[in-house]
């Protein structure tokens, strides 16, 4: 697409900066390296010499114009939540940056729609607290400019800082969701010898609320935790709610060490947390009694 030899001059706008804008930027440098010159600016004819210009310019041919702010925008998804310019780049890069057209598309759904949404003035969530929000990506960027008490001649240089930290933390993300699909198909599987399909035994701490969330019969899974215990979890109606299936009974709730183990009536129980969503044994038989006996209760 671009010459080898020839630097990849990616243009986006200068001044304030937001998560939209630096999470494209450091997309794009995670894929291109230093193959890539970044240049801020709203001049016309420093945009029209862009190999990628984006968030700037008025435009969108997702080839080398990415902007969205103009009549009528760059279009939605299929939810209707509309591409900001983190989005458009992610659209057109995302799966030659993940390996994978599969954790590419998850990728858009946790991660970039969100900043997308709060770019486009889109609310995706409400408060219940009044006066208390989600702190999110959007307000650490917005953090990451300079304040008024601070020189506005640092701004790139804030940039660019905020550039390289999104470039790890994308990164994360995109390993964890890479480690979630592997363990996807392994889930299923041991769900598919489970004998009581309300109850699924893990052999190892798999990421399963997404996957156990679309199986509307199981209940509770057993799991491997750290020095040798195991826990149970219930699974959750939505994956990222806080809603449980099924709670464990509310007499266990708090408990712990031998009042637990008489209430329960399995020796070797540990600790059932207050919010009824996890309880934790000894070992992978105490574990496995009380998710049978929380179905029964």
């Amino acid at each position: 697409m671009w010459s080898f030899y020839k630097k990849i001059k990616v243009v986006t706008h200068d001044s304030h900066f937001h998560a939209d804008d630096v999470c494209a930027i450091a997309s794009l440098s995670m894929l291109y390296g230093n193959k890539i010159k970044v240049i801020r600016s709203r001049d016309p004819k420093i945009i029209e010499q862009g190999d990628i210009v984006l968030d700037v310019g008025g435009k969108y041919d997702g080839v080398r114009f990415f902007d969205h702010h103009q009549i009528g925008g760059a279009g939605k998804r299929d939810n209707n939540i509309p591409y900001a310019a983190f989005g458009l780049i992610w659209k057109r890069f995302g799966k030659e940056i993940c390996k994978s057209e599969t954790v590419a598309k998850r990728f858009d759904e946790v991660f970039v729609q969100p900043i997308d949404a709060n770019d486009n003035g889109v609310s995706i969530s409400e408060t219940k607290f009044s006066g208390v929000y989600p702190f999110k990506f959007d307000a650490f960027v917005f953090a990451s400019n300079p304040t008024w008490k601070e020189s506005d001649a640092c701004r790139d240089e804030k940039f660019f800082q905020t550039v390289e930290l999104f470039k790890k933390i994308i990164a994360r993300e995109i390993v964890f969701l890479q480690h979630e699909e592997e363990a996807r198909e392994k889930v299923l599987a041991e769900y598919a010898q489970a004998e009581d399909k309300r109850i699924v035994i893990l052999s190892k701490h798999y990421p399963v609320q997404d996957v156990l969330t679309a199986i509307p019969e199981t209940l509770f899974y057993v799991y491997p935790r750290d020095s040798g215990i195991w826990g149970v979890r219930a699974v959750r109606d939505v994956g990222m709610d806080y809603k449980n299936r099924k709670d464990l009974p509310a007499s266990w709730a708090g408990k712990r060490d031998a009042e637990l183990a008489q209430i329960t009536g399995v020796p070797d129980a540990i600790f059932c947390h207050n919010a009824r969503f996890m309880i934790v044994a000894g070992s992978k038989e105490g574990a496995v009694m009380l998710a049978q006996k929380a179905i029964d209760l």
